[in-house]
């Protein structure tokens, strides 16, 4: 094939060789078969135990658990969809490891892949993708376990390779198969939330695209460029459409959905998430200096006791005191594992390319910046928050609002990188200068100010902090001076880490500016100064990184894979044979709880999309220790701490079990009225309806006969087969969720409608007699979704070969460097 040579592809493969070696390097642990033990992996491992028990087993996919929060559907949770190509690719992009080393191999391929379309020089695109790879928090989320998050930002680079193909090369075909492939790929990798966040750097980079046409002329271009990448969004979107379908339909059924709750109605609420739970995690505006000074908030948070040059600055009396008490980080979130650092020498050549680059793409990126860092500061900047969270389509689906720095993470290595690729580009020596010095001047000048007085940028507080610590202090017994000396102590140690960083972030300005100068003039070869640079970029962030994920971070991976252990209590449970009843661990909260669900069937959780009304009753009912409701769960056993500070499974009596008969059925007028009646109901004979469900049942009264029966005969996660036996007509309450798009019921074999009782149960009026009552999960949604993951990839794979017999037919060149 003309152009593709081994010349050609000898830079690519030696980039391909170094992101390696930085993956290997920078994981080594995981070389030794280490493992990070990552929390939010244990959750995961807790709730999705069932399902790929299940899996295992049957060798189907059940789309439905009852491990967590009484049931509810396997979506958000470990479903395996039928997309073959995508997780193959997947396995390719990751080097076949799901670990630490894969991730940042796709990182650095993914941002790589992007410098080639942009057709900067492959040494600059190295340098460039290991400023992306190495922004901090991209690390931050891999030792806290969000690998879902980590894949998607992978991928995110691709998406704009797609983009710059198509609309600024026109190179249409291969722009559409590479854009249907990358946001196939970012899909696959489940994390809609950064999804949604490369669409609004998209979107910025688009409008001013469309200003460049109308001011070019080019509008049939852009139109034509425009259509081809919507098509090929759409392809991406239905190689996973099982997957996307399926949590449209339950999206709406979920927290980040409205409430029925009338009382639940205010200025908090929006038709998504409510605005104190989406903006929980919001940025400072002050603490977003860490995108250049790393510990600008302090770090991580933690005890300052864990920084021995901070405890210096300290008075000897005090040390002890605030070594252990007193939090190294002030910033505005309720805590942190680190700060997004974007890299001192990226910022400077960001700058460079804000001055320097052409086009409109510079404006894209400095747009999407801007945004990304007014979004992430949540409720500290409320007027644009507000306007997102309540005219902007599905921003209130999203909760932890300072996740839209990513679209700063991405936008600035590109920044970086096309300003790099400016000054190697720009003849004009004089001119090349003016603009570093302008760059460079203008952020030492910012450094030096906050080391000289840091007061004027930060008061070295969290708010109300101050004020807290004094009356606690005062009420320990401390004096006035002493606590005078102690906040006195405090601002000195936190100004000790805010200073030796704000000096480091400055020393690696100068740094990174004296190589720039050298290069022009003349003193540096350019390849020599290009991997000086990189050298330093990558030396800034890998020492940044590695304070909050180092070595420390890996175990074995015995104690990783057996992470869950069972407690006495846990064994003590497992020794009923009983298959299907359900836990409440009071040792762990509720609805921050997936370890219970590893061993048993929970009535608490551990996830971000949990039914809505099921919330709704751990809010209203379960955090008040109403018994009849938890009694009506199949509460079997409750896991407590005693007085002897022992933890013990302790039997519940008054669980109802599987289902159970009662003798009124009270109808209501809504969901307020519904949820009044289970604060004084009798479970075990009475059930509650909304009216709307009328047209299902033929009484409200029934006469329970003594001798009748109902058992539960068989059960799996999906189905479920009861056995009836009464003398006389009966309303059955069954202690399962109830979910009604893919639950469908039989009775006898026939199609047999059962209702929502109880707020979240299922009930059904049964004729006298003996019957068998099924209930299936079989969502027509994941059909149907199969069906378009198939014809949505098989045109892929058509557009694909299409692209490669008109590329050897006229011996065109693959894009591998366009």
């Amino acid at each position: 094939m003309n152009g593709i040579d081994f010349k050609t592809l000898r830079p690519h493969l030696i980039a391909l060789g170094v992101f390696i070696a930085l993956s290997a390097a920078y994981f080594a642990p995981e070389l030794q078969g280490k493992r990070l033990l990552q929390s939010d992996i244990v959750n995961f491992k807790g709730m999705s135990k069932e399902i790929k028990d299940y899996r295992e087993n049957t060798g189907e996919e059940p789309y439905w658990t009852n491990s967590m929060f009484g049931g509810m559907p396997a979506y958000q949770i470990s479903v395996r969809h039928a997309q073959p190509i995508l997780r193959s690719l997947d396995t390719v992009f990751k080097l076949g490891v799901k670990q630490g080393m894969g991730t940042l191999f796709l990182y650095l391929i993914g941002f790589y892949i992007l410098m080639v379309s942009l057709k900067v020089d492959p040494l600059l695109g190295i340098l460039g993708s290991v400023a992306y790879a190495f922004s901090s928090y991209f690390f931050i989320i891999l030792e806290a376990g969000h690998t879902s998050k980590a894949y998607a930002i992978g991928y995110a680079p691709m998406v704009i390779a797609g983009f710059v193909l198509l609309f600024v090369h026109r190179r249409y075909l291969w722009g559409t198969v590479i854009t249907a492939l990358a946001f196939g790929l970012q899909l696959f990798s489940n994390h809609p939330q950064i999804t949604y966040y490369t669409g609004i750097l998209i979107l910025c980079l688009g409008i001013f695209f469309l200003v460049d046409a109308i001011r070019q002329g080019a509008l049939n271009h852009l139109a034509k460029a425009s259509l081809l990448f919507i098509a090929a969004c759409a392809i991406g979107f239905g190689m996973n459409a099982s997957r996307y379908l399926s949590t449209l339909e339950y999206s709406e059924f979920t927290i980040r959905g409205p409430s029925e709750l009338s009382e639940a109605a205010s200025d908090n609420n929006t038709s998504g998430l409510d605005k104190d739970y989406a903006t929980a995690w919001s940025y400072g505006i002050g603490e977003s200096w860490t995108l250049l000074v790393p510990e600008f908030k302090g770090g991580a948070s933690g005890a300052i006791g864990n920084d021995k040059s901070a405890l210096e600055a300290v008075s000897r009396a005090n040390r002890q005191t605030i070594s252990r008490g007193v939090d190294r980080y002030w910033g505005d979130q309720p805590f942190t594992s680190g700060p997004v650092y974007a890299g001192a020498v990226v910022i400077l050549l960001a700058l460079l390319g804000l001055i320097m680059a052409k086009g409109p793409m510079r404006w894209g990126l400095l747009v999407a910046t801007v945004l990304g860092l007014m979004l992430a500061w949540g409720k500290n900047f409320m007027p644009l928050t507000d306007f997102f969270l309540e005219n902007v389509p599905a921003y209130n689906k999203f909760r932890a609002v300072s996740m839209t720095l990513v679209i700063v993470e991405l936008a600035l290595p590109i920044l970086a990188v096309l300003g790099l690729h400016s000054l190697l580009k720009e003849e004009d020596s004089s001119k090349k200068l003016k603009m570093l010095y302008a760059s460079a001047g203008g952020l030492a000048l910012v450094l030096l100010l906050m080391y000289i007085t840091p007061g004027t940028f930060t008061d070295f507080y969290k708010t109300g902090e101050e004020v807290n610590l004094a009356q606690q202090l005062e009420g320990a017994g401390y004096n006035a001076n002493q606590v005078d000396r102690l906040m006195t102590d405090i601002v000195a140690a936190r100004s000790s880490i805010f200073k030796a960083d704000v000096l480091r972030s400055l020393l690696l300005i100068l740094l990174g500016s004296a190589v720039l100068w050298t290069l022009i003039k003349d003193k540096l070869k350019t390849r020599y100064a290009l991997i000086i640079l990189g050298v330093i970029i990558l030396a800034d962030m890998w020492s940044v990184n590695r304070r909050y994920l180092d070595e420390d971070a890996f175990q074995s991976k015995r104690r990783t894979e057996n992470a869950i252990q069972a407690t006495p209590a846990d064994q003590q449970i497992l020794q009923d044979p009983d298959p299907y009843f359900r836990v409440y661990n009071t040792t762990r909260r509720l609805d921050q709880d997936g370890i219970t669900s590893y061993y048993h069937k929970s009535i608490g959780g551990y996830h971000g999309a949990k039914l809505r009304r099921y919330q709704d009753l751990i809010e209203r009912q379960l955090a008040t220790g109403n018994t009849e409701v938890i009694d009506m769960l199949n509460t079997k056993y409750v896991i407590q701490q005693t007085q002897d500070g022992q933890v013990r499974a302790i039997r519940n009596p008054g669980a109802l079990g599987n289902a159970w008969f009662v003798n009124e059925l009270i109808v209501v007028e809504d969901a307020d009225a519904e949820m009044v009646e289970l604060d004084s109901f009798d479970a075990s004979s009475e059930a509650v309806m909304d009216k709307r469900f009328t047209d299902r049942v033929g009484n409200t009264s029934w006469t329970v006969d003594s001798t009748a029966t109902i058992s539960l005969e068989v059960y799996e996660p999906n189905f479920l087969r009861f056995d009836f036996q009464s003398s006389t007509d009966a309303f059955v309450v069954f202690s399962d969720i109830y979910y009604q798009p893919g639950w469908t019921s039989t009775l006898d074999g026939q199609e047999k409608e059962h209702v929502r009782v109880n707020y979240v149960l299922r009930g059904m009026e049964v004729p006298a007699g003996e019957h068998t009552i099924e209930f299936s999960f079989e969502p027509p949604v994941i059909k149907k979704g199969n069906t378009i993951n198939l014809a949505s990839t098989i045109i892929l794979v058509l557009l694909l070969g299409f692209g490669l017999f008109k590329t050897f037919r006229s011996k065109e060149e693959v894009p591998i460097d366009s």
